[in-house]
């Protein structure tokens, strides 16, 4: 497989976003991760009291 010239590769721009934008991606990402996080405990909530009901009605 054909590899490139390292020196060639390391100088090659990388352009990136504004810090403002980045910190905005950032924010808006652990808002999501959070939301996430509220979401799963629910659904473990929900299937503990499933768990809970279904014993209840079995007995």
């Amino acid at each position: 497989m054909p590899r490139g010239d390292r020196k060639a590769i390391s100088n090659f721009p990388i352009p990136l976003p504004p810090l403002p934008l980045q910190q905005l991606f950032a924010h808006r990402i652990e808002q999501i991760e959070h939301q996430k996080a509220e979401v799963q405990k629910a659904i473990t909530d929900l299937k503990t009291l499933l768990a809970s009901r279904m014993q209840y009605w079995v007995e």
